[in-house]
């Protein structure tokens, strides 16, 4: 009997580890999520429930444009969305996810200064409500790039405009877990210096990666290191006699640093770039990928089992303008495989993550596919690279709204509205001259001319539900606000 039992034991959990494998194996997909409006990706991170997280901005939900968080499922379903920010422009770039379900956000935002840009940092909630918002600057111009978690607080990196020896300095930071300066730390030239990438070492300090742009227009990628309390332990520009940029860098197992990002020094167009440092921040190697047309590299992540994933865009294969690219290479920088994932249009990269199932997952942007001219873009794929269906699945994402408080003038009345009923056009913009009125996944369902001078508009909506209507004002305006259909019917 114990020899039957164990035996039936091995093969159910044998059975049971194939089933759970071919599960893992069918999450892979392309889709894409946004409103009308241009939409972008720039950070995408696994999180412990299977989903995902995003960040990056919007121009179809808030005032002005927003920063863009979102939350998917394991089969890419979206979850709930939510845009941040005020009456001026924010833009997200990084995101670490929470041990709460939740994320902190970094970008830069122009809505709590009199002009140009602060660093801005968000916090959510698992359901996308804000816990707290900070910006973080100076009088001049501050924008962050990258956040990383470490006990108790984060390290975030970007540039400053503020009392720099030329036009920026790379700006790195220690915040709590509230937000708050621990210290902050420049660094720079007589040129243009620029941190894109900051990563926590096994010391307790980090290490940070970017750019550094002389006077005469050359530049060169950049790495720097810090101890936990913010004392610099080496810095090291690093490139050949052209154009390069650093736009990653993770510390791997024997203390040295892996870094991706972009080169002129090998041909005529700009090159995908990794390259290797020791853990005294002095140079080993740099490969080129992408002879043929422009390509550049902007994130990296260690993969499980062994290799790094690389995630960026070229022009070089696909279907047309740049695609999303993701390539693997070992330790050595040696190119193990790669694919692209696109329309005829651009579409990019900006993040990557390697997943559970040892796959991959990429968010950036496409102008192939969406409800609008850009949306944002996410692609699961397999441990192969390649995903069940190249089909793309547009999310329409209508009623991205978080606050009350934060939602822009109501442009018509009443809301909800009856099926069959007119609605009356409200506020001081100029007389509507058109619309589009699509339902609750993106489709078109009417458009047509607003009569001059008309204050009102009878909507022949039939079906109850949930609806996007999109106004259309002179000089080419528009304005979008959800409608929601139901109640009796008007004859």
């Amino acid at each position: 009997m114990f020899i039957r039992r164990s035996l039936l034991k091995t093969c159910t959990n044998v059975l049971l580890f194939a089933y759970v494998c071919h599960v893992q194996a069918q999450f892979t997909w392309r889709r894409t999520y946004g409103g009308f409006d241009s939409d972008r990706g720039a950070c995408v991170k696994a999180s412990s429930d299977g989903g995902y997280l995003v960040a990056g901005s919007t121009g179809s939900f808030g005032v002005g444009g927003d920063g863009y968080v979102l939350k998917l499922d394991a089969e890419g379903a979206l979850l709930w969305s939510v845009h941040v920010g005020g009456s001026g422009v924010e833009d997200l770039w990084s995101l670490e996810a929470t041990s709460t379900g939740g994320a902190v956000v970094v970008g830069s935002t122009s809505s709590q200064i009199t002009s140009g840009y602060d660093g801005y940092a968000v916090e959510v909630d698992e359901t996308g409500s804000i816990l707290w918002e900070i910006s973080i600057g100076s009088e001049e111009w501050e924008f962050l790039y990258d956040i990383v978690t470490i006990p108790g607080g984060f390290f975030a990196v970007g540039e400053t405009y503020a009392a720099t020896n030329g036009d920026a300095d790379l700006w790195l930071l220690r915040l709590d877990d509230t937000g708050g300066i621990v210290w902050q730390r420049t660094i720079g030239g007589n040129g243009l210096d620029v941190g894109r990438s900051v990563f926590a070492t096994a010391d307790g300090g980090c290490v940070a990666a970017g750019s550094k742009t002389a006077i005469n227009g050359k530049s060169d990628a950049y790495a720097v290191k810090y101890d936990a309390n913010g004392s610099l332990e080496w810095k090291s520009p690093f490139g050949t006699d052209s154009a390069d940029a650093a736009m990653s860098i993770v510390e791997i197992g024997d203390g040295s640093f892996l870094l991706c990002g972009s080169t002129r020094g090998y041909g005529e167009n700009t090159q995908l770039m990794t390259a290797r440092l020791f853990n005294d921040g002095s140079f080993d190697w740099m490969s080129a990928v992408g002879q043929l047309a422009d390509s550049e590299a902007h994130e990296i992540r260690e993969r499980q089992g062994g290799g790094f994933a690389v995630a960026g865009f070229t022009e070089a294969f696909g279907l047309g303008g740049r695609d999303m690219y993701l390539i693997v290479v070992d330790a050595a920088g040696q190119f193990q495989f790669g694919t692209t994932y696109g329309g005829t249009a651009d579409d990019e990269a900006w993040g990557v993550d390697v997943t559970a199932d040892g796959g991959f997952v990429l968010a950036g942007s496409t102008e192939s596919f969406g409800p609008g001219p850009r949306a944002v873009f996410v692609v699961k794929a397999g441990p192969d690279g390649f995903t069940s269906s190249e089909v793309v699945s547009v999310t329409f994402d209508p009623v991205s709204i978080h606050d009350a408080d934060e939602v822009p003038a109501a442009l018509f009345s009443p809301n909800p509205l009856p099926p069959g009923g007119s609605i009356r056009f409200l506020g001081a913009m100029e007389q509507p001259t058109s619309y589009e009125l699509y339902d609750a996944v993106g489709i078109l369902r009417g458009r047509g001319a607003i009569a001059t001078n008309s204050a009102n508009l009878r909507l022949q909506i039939d079906n109850e539900g949930a609806y996007v209507l999109k106004i259309f004002y002179a000089q080419g305006i528009s304005r979008s606000q959800r409608l929601i259909v139901t109640g009796a019917s008007i004859d």
